[in-house]
């Protein structure tokens, strides 16, 4: 949020100035044959090839350089990625980052860009080819930092100036607007379809009315998975500054055996809100309105909220954050009972241990919260702690989620129990994202649940295994 670009496109930008897509060929042959530009390690791969060897990678190099300028970037890239497998100069880890590049494997290219300036700190125009795919992450600071490190060196009065534009359209942004959508769909193993969608294993009958029907046992299924969303951001110019941000999101979980039909949950949630940026601090102060279902179309509840929250960068790499959560949900008459108000406060540190483009990420989290309901024994109070982990590598990121908390209720239920309901509650989640391009991913993901309760009826665990394809696209980006 802090920079951003005005009506900026980053190819057309780096095409005009004449800062992308060195010509290799200028400064050594394209050939795997030993040339002065070649370091020694790469003159001692090509020495260790067979000249059969040499001859198969030079046919499949100029393939992959001829669907390089046809631009088939997809084409090209596996081809190189294959002849960097046996045999990687500079000249082919460079191709191959342009060619991730154009498909956008931006994190590929940045790892073959940086892989090329530790063996040769000096070649300028792969540090602007590595600032353009910062641009393309949308880290605008590295990105500047490269552009500024290539001014330092005086280059030639024609290319420091259109460098110079172009920092200056990473610094200094007017008004600015981004909006994207993204959905995704898949199917989900579910060992304990009756434990939702909360944490209990009591439910309504079918129609809604006041009589409990108790599930005894698990009972276990698939279900297909829908998620779709979409967000919009309004920069109002300033460098440090205030923005604007409303978020759309649709949740469906739908079972295959239509005797579960009574499980089906979606959730619809709408917010809005204004936040602040400066160098140390971020605020917002969303505002938000959802809508619960069962059963595919009985509507569960309604609800509003308010959620501020603050984050504070005390040292670099190193965040704290806190957040208050005022929930007010209202169920359907029949229901009436679950009727709430519930506050949730949560603190924590962030930390990025990653002294490399590719973030490793730990959150800990401290969180309270309590819920005061119509009928005491909806009525609680929680303390939990929790502890994340997010690393992205090339192309794939991994996150994992351990938490505990701890749930006193101030009322029982009398036909079931003549004690004050206490659970205790632990929760595991691992999810992994591929990255295919720009616009399409996958991901697996894993959950498991484990409730321990002193009135039985609420004791259950849940194991919870799923893969889905998503999509994700850019409607608006003045960034």
């Amino acid at each position: 949020m802090k920079v951003k670009l005005s009506n900026f496109n980053v190819m057309t930008v780096a095409v005009l100035a004449g800062l992308t897509s060195m010509n290799c060929a200028a400064e050594g042959e394209t050939d795997l044959e030993i040339n002065s530009t070649m370091t020694q390690q790469d003159q001692d791969a090509v020495k260790n090839l067979r000249p059969e060897q040499i001859r198969k990678l030079n046919k499949s190099l100029q393939q992959a350089m001829s669907l390089y300028y046809d631009q088939s970037y997809q084409l090209a890239y596996p081809i190189l990625e294959e002849i960097a497998i046996q045999v990687e100069t500079l000249d082919v880890t460079y191709w191959l980052g342009l060619s991730a590049y154009h498909i956008g494997k931006t994190d590929k290219a940045i790892e073959k860009f940086n892989q090329i300036l530790q063996q040769k700190p000096d070649l300028n125009q792969v540090k602007i080819d590595l600032a353009m795919a910062y641009i393309q992450k949308r880290e605008f600071e590295l990105a500047k930092q490269r552009l500024e490190e290539v001014l330092a060196t005086n280059p030639p009065a024609a290319q420091a100036k259109k460098i110079e534009e172009l920092i200056a359209k990473l610094t200094v942004k007017d008004s600015n607007m981004f909006a994207s959508i993204r959905g995704s769909y898949g199917l989900m193993s579910d060992s304990n379809i009756s434990a939702q969608p909360d944490d209990s294993r009591i439910i309504q009958d079918n129609n809604f009315g006041n009589t409990l029907t108790i599930i005894p046992n698990k009972i276990s299924g698939w279900a297909k998975i829908l998620n779709l969303g979409g967000n919009f951001i309004y920069d109002f110019g300033e460098k440090n500054g205030f923005y604007s941000e409303s978020k759309l999101s649709y949740y469906q979980q739908k079972y295959a055996v239509s005797d579960y039909k009574a499980f089906n949950y979606s959730q619809l949630n709408i917010s809005t809100g204004v936040g602040m940026v400066s160098d140390k601090w971020v605020a917002k102060m969303p505002v938000g309105w959802y809508q619960k279902r069962l059963n595919d179309f009985n509507k569960l509840s309604t609800g509003v909220y308010l959620a501020p929250e603050v984050k504070y960068r005390w040292q670099d790499k190193k965040d704290l954050f806190a957040g208050l959560t005022y929930e007010d949900e209202s169920f359907e008459a029949s229901l009436n009972g679950q009727d709430n108000e519930t506050i949730k406060l949560s603190l924590g540190g962030q930390f990025n241990f990653s002294a490399t483009d590719k973030p490793k990420i730990m959150t800990t989290q401290l969180e309270y919260s309590t819920k005061d309901a119509t009928q005491t024994f909806f009525s609680y109070e929680e303390a939990g702690l929790s502890v994340s982990y997010l690393h992205k590598f090339s192309e794939v990121d991994l996150y994992l989620k351990l938490g505990a908390y701890q749930r006193e209720y101030d009322g029982f239920i009398q036909v079931l129990s003549n004690k004050i309901r206490d659970d205790e509650r632990v929760s595991f989640n691992m999810i992994i994202n591929k990255n295919f391009s720009k616009s399409l991913y996958s991901s697996f993901s894993l959950g498991y649940l484990q409730n321990t309760s002193n009135t039985p009826i609420y004791e259950y665990d849940k194991l919870t295994v799923g893969f889905n394809i998503g999509t994700s696209f850019d409607l608006i980006n003045n960034r």
